[in-house]
């Protein structure tokens, strides 16, 4: 109840700069939120041992602001809406040419939803969600001078339940969800549409040391049809201090909008992104301190990537990410260190 304050600020090398501050309030049956950013770095030039344009330090600059409020007429059911708004500048490299013109990317989001969250039964937990976001970016370059603008808008509805299982079964999720996309060149296409109905579900749960999940999602793409996928985790508890964790996954990717269809860079021959994600960690717990390390190695097919040969999307055959992620994190006090 109340309000509070909270802000941010943050400087660096290359003349980097991260602001926000925001105010918060509520009470009872309402709450609410207001808050700003500002982030600018100087940043380094994209390419060495070029001249003119080229040889420019690529700025970067994003401002932006959010709204949310909600209202919580009963105990376990909350109805609220929240809003954002962003906008800036991307400087870049024209990649030879006539470097003499100084090539960026204008761009802004604004983005809108509201929700309804129900708790209808000690077990039974519902979110119902509607959103919009409009994406809007105009690049000027050696190749669009007086600037050529891509927009898009998505459109998407959710609900999702989560569900406690009777005789310590653990917990189940199930969802749907509907996807609608429209682009629109200045210019050039006809306004372009997509859409992706997909519905998921969920089982996790804990027996002694032994920890679950398992999920599996079915998407129906407008473009590119019928694809499932899912995920299986496994941990367990080695001492009171340790646990192991390993997971296995598959996934599917369509391609955007404007990787599709952008008069410059699209590519409508692009095939959806299709992987195979495996993960291994041990994570140490102790009182206000965690440490982990963290294994993954995945595979991707027809990984979508920008070629500087073709100056457009393209598939990658395959692509491999691997590596190990070390993380600690820890209080001390009124400090905290991560």
């Amino acid at each position: 109840s109340g309000l509070k304050a909270d802000g941010f600020i943050g400087y660096g090398t290359q003349d980097t700069f991260q602001a926000n501050a925001g105010v918060s309030g509520g009470g009872e049956h309402w709450r609410f939120r207001l808050e700003g950013n500002h982030d600018y770095s100087q940043s380094i030039s994209a390419q060495k041992n070029v001249s003119l344009k080229d040889a420019d330090k690529d700025a970067y600059r994003n401002s932006g602001g959010a709204a949310s409020a909600s209202f919580l007429p009963i105990q376990g059911h909350e109805l609220g809406f929240a809003y954002r708004e962003n906008e800036g500048r991307a400087h870049y490299d024209n990649f030879g040419g006539n470097t003499t013109n100084d090539a960026y990317n204008d761009f802004r989001t604004k983005q809108w939803q509201v929700f309804s969250n129900n708790r209808f039964t000690s077990a039974w937990s519902s979110k119902l969600q509607y959103g919009q976001t409009n994406d809007w970016q105009k690049n000027y370059a050696t190749w669009a001078p007086q600037g050529s603008y891509f927009e898009t808008e998505s459109r998407q509805l959710s609900w999702q339940n989560d569900i406690s299982l009777p005789l310590g079964l653990g917990k189940a999720l199930i969802g749907a969800e509907r996807l609608e996309q429209e682009a629109v060149y200045e210019g050039g296409f006809d306004k372009k549409e997509i859409s992706n109905n997909s519905i998921f579900a969920g089982w996790s749960g804990n027996w002694d040391a032994h920890r679950w999940q398992i999920s599996g999602r079915n998407d129906d793409h407008s473009q590119f049809g019928d694809k499932s996928t899912y995920a299986l985790a496994y941990g367990y508890q080695l001492t009171k201090q340790w646990r192991a964790h390993a997971s296995y996954g598959t996934s599917f990717k369509a391609p955007s909008l404007y990787q599709l269809y952008d008069q410059w860079s699209g590519n409508t021959l692009l095939k959806p992104e299709e992987g195979k994600n495996r993960e291994a960690a041990i994570i140490w717990e102790s009182g206000s301190q965690t440490a982990s390390a963290t294994y993954y190695l995945n595979r991707v097919e027809n990984m979508i990537d920008w070629s500087s040969t073709t100056f457009s999307y393209q598939n990658v055959s395959k692509a491999r990410l691997e590596g190990v992620t070390l993380a600690y994190a820890g209080r001390f006090d009124d400090w905290t260190l991560r």
